[in-house]
This record gives C-alpha cells, sequence and structure tokens, in this order.
C-alpha cells in the first residue's frame, strides 16, 4: 500500500501549521504542499520545502463553481486537482488536510460516577494514527472515502457523542482511494456539498468520530480561505450546497440563544437506502396478497 499526504494552500508559506504538526508528532510518510501559480508566495513556499511543493494552474482544473463571481482564491481547484496528483505519484490512498491544523486528538467519554465526561487526549503517536487510517480505508472495499472530526463537532459535551459514532458527511480531514475520484464543486461549502452530490449517487464516506482535528479559527488566520470567508460569510456560504442539492439541503438557523444561519441536510432524503434481498421478496409477497 502506497500513501501520501496532501496540503492544499495558499499564501501561508510561513505558516504551514499542519506540516509542522505532522512532523513534530512523528508523521514520516511523505507531505506534499499544493500551491496554485496564482500564489504570490511561491518561491518561499519552494524555499521552505523544496520539492514537497506541487504547482497547479488553477485554469487546467474544470471546475463547476457554482457562482460567477470570478474569484479564485478558494481550495475547490486543488481538491480536485489533487486525485491527479496522487495518480502520478503512484500512491493507492492518500489523504488530504487544510493547512491550520495545531492538534490531533482521541476523543472518548468517561463517567466520574456522577456524570459522563467528554475528554480529548493529544495523540502522541501521528503515525501509528495515519497509518491505521489508511489501513482501514485500504482494506474496505466498500467505502469511497471518510473524514475525522472537527473540534466544533463535540459542541454540548459527552450527552451528544457516542465513542464510536458515524456521519454522513465528509470536512476538513479526508482520506481517498485514488481510483474513487470524488467531484468538489462550488467556491466555498464544497466539502459538504460533495458529500450530499456523491452521496446521492451511491458513494459510501462518512466522519469516523474517535479522532477530532483543532484548528485555528477560519477568519482569524490571515490567508488560505479567510478573505473568501469575510466576503460572504456563512449565510452565502451555505447557498452552495442548496444548488448542488436542492431536494435535501435548506438554509436554516442553528443554535440555542444566539441563533445563526447555517445549512441544514436531510440525509434520509441524501443517500440511497439499501434493502436486503429477502426483506424485499417478502414485501414483495404481501402487496401479492
Amino acid at each position: 500500500m502506497k500513501y501520501c499526504i496532501f496540503i492544499p494552500t495558499y499564501k501561508r508559506a510561513n505558516n504551514v501549521e499542519t506540516y509542522k504538526t505532522l512532523r513534530e508528532g512523528g508523521y514520516n510518510g511523505d507531505i506534499y504542499l499544493v500551491v496554485g501559480t496564482d500564489d504570490p508566495e511561491i518561491e518561499e513556499y519552494k524555499r521552505l520545502y523544496g520539492k514537497q511543493v506541487i504547482l497547479f494552474n488553477k485554469e487546467d482544473v474544470n471546475v463547476d463553481m457554482c457562482d460567477n463571481f470570478g474569484k479564485k482564491n478558494c481550495v475547490v481547484f486543488a481538491r480536485n486537482a489533487i486525485f491527479d496528483m496522487a495518480k502520478e505519484k503512484g500512491v493507492d490512498v492518500f489523504c488530504v488536510l487544510d493547512d491550520d491544523y495545531n492538534r490531533f486528538s482521541f476523543r472518548r467519554v468517561y463517567t466520574d460516577g456522577i456524570e459522563e465526561i467528554l475528554k480529548g487526549f493529544k495523540v502522541e503517536d501521528l503515525n501509528s494514527c495515519i497509518l491505521a487510517s489508511f489501513d482501514y480505508l485500504y482494506n474496505t472495499p466498500i467505502l469511497d472515502c471518510f473524514a475525522r472530526c472537527q473540534d466544533g463537532d463535540f459542541i454540548g459535551g459527552a450527552g451528544g457523542f457516542d465513542n464510536i459514532s458515524f456521519k454522513r458527511k465528509i470536512m476538513n480531514t479526508f482520506f481517498f482511494k485514488t481510483k474513487r475520484r470524488i467531484r468538489f464543486m462550488g467556491s466555498i461549502n464544497e466539502d459538504l456539498s460533495a458529500s450530499v452530490y456523491e452521496g446521492q449517487r451511491g458513494k459510501l464516506f462518512f466522519t469516523i468520530s474517535d479522532v477530532s482535528v483543532h484548528q485555528q479559527e477560519t477568519q482569524q488566520n490571515r490567508g488560505g480561505l479567510t478573505d473568501i470567508y469575510l466576503d460572504t460569510g456563512t449565510y452565502v456560504k451555505s447557498f452552495y450546497s442548496v444548488i448542488v442539492a436542492p431536494n435535501c439541503v435548506k438554509v436554516n438557523t442553528m443554535g440555542s440563544k444566539d441563533l445563526r444561519i447555517h445549512h441544514r441536510v436531510d440525509w434520509n432524503l441524501a443517500c440511497p437506502k439499501l434493502i436486503r434481498e429477502e426483506v424485499k421478496i417478502g414485501s414483495e409477497k404481501i402487496k401479492k396478497g
């Protein structure tokens, strides 16, 4: 099994936090920084990372932006181009990480005798953790992709958390098979949109909750997607997924007190449901009476 990690990055040559986190955590596999030819910091990337930098031209990547704004300072181009890069590198599986992760944590619910408490523990051996993830993906034939959680998925504590649980969405931290290409669309919210678009077409992927990533606040960290987030905000962001899958995504409010606009997916409508053959045969007999 051949594998590697790709990190799309933009205007953060001196602040690729994920690369530092991976190496300090013990990961010793190949890492490639994916940089667009429109990035003003190309030479600094090359100076710092040498042959680990892969340049690509966004004009060569066919992407449905789902808008006519004309902006290209977004990650959707890299997400689609990386599948070709993985093929060129000859890897079987690969991981795509954003460039602003500063911690990977195990998540577990414990009981202190009175109440359940959700705890996080830093992953001290990232190499073993990542290799186990690649091995799981490689040896699960029906699985197209899986992702890891974000710390924000655990807001609410132990009450809404299972020690090992699955969600049909994929966001931020992706483990892919090179031969199972996934299409990303939209200048923003492209990860959630891929979840519903590809999910409706029968591809199987999910997020596993045993490990989470911590990242810097999107709108506080210079470079990356900060500019486009500041320009459009969550309200506009949510509509991209509605455009891609209007049958199962809508814009709604979220939160308990300070409400904000966000997308909401009806997963019962988003993904096909497979019925066991014996159940299907039984239902047909009932209809015939």
